[in-house]
């Protein structure tokens, strides 16, 4: 598993794997911008992206600790 500190270069993967596995609670990049990013409390380096690869290019993704799912690896 590698562990990566949150970037806006990973946005656009995040916000497509997490809309592919949260099909009821899907999130524009606008929306988690608001909600995350622009949130007085947040710190990237405590927003932390986890992978492990499972198979080839599957990877399944959590955003600290919270599991999104599985898909492309983001590296």
């Amino acid at each position: 598993m590698n562990l990566l500190n949150f970037s806006q270069k990973y946005e656009t993967e995040l916000i497509e794997l997490w809309n592919r596995c949260m099909i009821h609670d899907q999130i524009s990049i606008l929306k988690f911008r608001k909600q995350v990013l622009y949130d007085e409390n947040f710190e990237s380096s405590l927003c932390l992206l986890a992978d492990r690869i499972y198979s080839g290019n599957e990877t399944e993704v959590s955003v600290s600790g919270t599991r999104v799912g599985t898909g492309t690896r983001m590296d």
